[in-house]
């Protein structure tokens, strides 16, 4: 065949398309080509996933994320946790305490996580909802406070500085003396949850603190003119004035479990402890009725108490009205009451029954004035512990020294203070350069110490040492008058009408402010 020829044959074939063993090669090399294509976009996908995953899993989102919009500013779930723990530490002691015995119980087990337990079974929202709602109500208002102070040009005193600068070094050495965390961060977040860091710490503890003394700074400038004092007394007499009453108390129970000859206790129907209170009540009732009686015929009280076997007797006792009891109260507050009336009461206590006798000695406003009083306690021996004649007498050698050291140096009440600062075993008040303030005759203070510091004839700058055999720590006090103030009945008025004032200026400053949920919300 010639050149000619072979070369007219190929374009033939050429034109008449490729080999069916080239379109199968042509194929494969694409079914290739997108197979790398769809591998590399799955690739960028599942990297992306990937690290969206690890993103996710450090906070990352959740910490940015709105929890609650208040007044136009945003505030993510970290702001909330400062405050929700706040409101859980109040709830969490309250049932520590309940549990105890001490205080009411208020539903909340702190034992168990708050999301396990129910709070209101009308909706099935559970305790971790109730916290999160009052952590929102306390970071709202402490956002409108710090506005409207920041408004009026508010400036945070030294002392808030200072209380701010002590809450930051508190938390500085809670994590350093707590062997569990190696570092602040680890700290806050094991403390206030996982999103929480020091800065968002420091700034809602800096809008707290502000809040605070802002609040302070208008309760400290309110005042209150004697009229309005007065009205307040008026319309609250019943309580605030002193009653002295002479009260005898016969009070029948059902008697003791009896033994036999062998020792076992002999039991009681239901029937015979009910004829056996039955019978204590008619024998209380019948001295009841002979004191009051002899009462009537002018007989010495202290002498009938001597007579007839009381469960309590007290002569010319001196409470507040507020505190007289339930049984009488109506009678006492009579406005016709007069000394040496008589009066006879009773109450039913389930397992126990009471007869009161009691004489009307007294009712007026007491005007004793107040007293803010230093003190330096010398404890004798340690807590809960009843000190010996020996100790009593080494604890006052110790109290009469430190006077002396005193006396012979500038004799002021700061470096009293001072003292108590470095002497004193009342830890509450030595922090405070050993200051009580406020104390009146119902102050529930250990009797020497009120009776101290309310001496009429007391002047401020006063000293002196008394013995302290009533409280957990026994010994004796160093006292300092530091002054005197206004009387109970007063100081009372003036708190009350305070409180009313204070939640009024609130109000105006926090009503109008409403907070919205955000998406942040659920990390919480």
């Amino acid at each position: 065949m010639s050149a000619s020829r072979e070369k007219k044959d190929r374009q033939d074939l050429s034109a008449q398309g490729p080999s069916e063993k080239n379109m199968k090669q042509k194929r494969e090399d694409a079914d290739a080509k997108r197979n790398r294509t769809i591998y590399t976009i799955l690739g960028v996908l599942f990297g992306a996933a990937a690290i969206a995953l690890l993103v996710y899993g450090s906070g990352f989102f959740q910490s940015r994320a709105t929890a609650v919009t208040i007044d136009g500013q945003k505030f993510t779930a970290a702001d909330l946790e400062f405050h929700y723990q706040m409101v859980y530490n109040e709830a969490y002691t309250n049932s520590m305490y309940a549990a105890m015995g001490y205080g009411t119980p208020n539903g909340f087990d702190y034992s168990q996580s708050p999301k396990d337990q129910i709070y209101e079974e009308l909706n099935m929202s559970t305790w971790h909802d109730h916290f999160v709602e009052e952590a929102k109500k306390s970071l709202t208002q402490h956002v409108a406070l710090e506005n409207a102070a920041n408004a009026e040009g508010f400036v945070l005193p030294e002392e808030g500085k200072q209380a701010l600068e002590n809450s930051l070094s508190s938390l500085e050495d809670q994590w350093r003396s707590n062997i569990n965390y190696t570092s602040r961060a680890g700290y806050l977040k094991a403390v206030y949850g996982p999103y929480m860091t020091y800065d968002v710490y420091k700034t809602n503890l800096e809008r707290s603190v502000l809040a605070q003394y802002y609040v302070q700074d208008y309760v400290d400038n309110l005042e209150f003119t004697q009229e309005e004092q007065e009205a307040y007394y008026k319309e609250h007499a019943d309580e605030l004035d002193t009653f002295t009453m002479t009260q005898f108390v016969f009070r029948a129970t059902v008697p003791d479990e009896e033994t036999d000859a062998e020792g076992n206790t002999i039991e009681r129907t239901e029937e015979e402890e009910a004829q056996l209170l039955e019978q204590a009540k008619q024998d209380c009732k019948a001295d009841a009725d002979a004191v009051y009686a002899a009462l009537e015929a002018g007989e010495d009280p202290q002498t009938l108490a001597d007579q007839y076997e009381t469960y309590s007797f007290v002569q010319d006792d001196v409470r507040l009205g507020s505190s007289v009891n339930s049984a009488y109260q109506e009678w006492a507050y009579d406005s016709a009451r007069k000394p040496g009336d008589l009066h006879q009461a009773e109450y039913d206590g389930g397992t126990s029954y009471s007869y009161y006798v009691v004489r009307f000695e007294d009712r007026q406003r007491d005007e004793t004035p107040s007293a803010d009083v230093r003190h330096i306690l010398v404890g004798a021996a340690e807590s809960n512990v009843s000190p010996t004649e020996e100790q009593f007498a080494e604890a006052k050698t110790k109290a009469e020294e430190l006077l002396a050291q005193w006396k012979a140096g500038e004799a002021t009440e700061d470096s009293f203070a001072a003292l108590a600062q470095e002497n004193s075993a009342d830890t509450g008040s030595a922090t405070n350069g050993g200051m009580i303030s406020g104390i009146t005759p119902y102050s529930g203070y250990v009797e020497t110490f009120s009776d101290w510091a309310l001496d009429p004839a007391r002047k401020v700058g006063d000293t002196g040492i008394v013995q302290n055999t009533g409280s957990s720590v026994q010994g004796w006090h160093i006292m300092y008058l530091a002054a005197q103030g206004d009387p109970y009945w007063m100081m009372e008025a003036q708190s009350v009408l305070s409180k009313e004032a204070q939640e009024s200026w609130l109000t105006e400053r926090t009503d109008s402010v409403s907070a919205v949920d955000g998406s942040g919300l659920k990390y919480v």
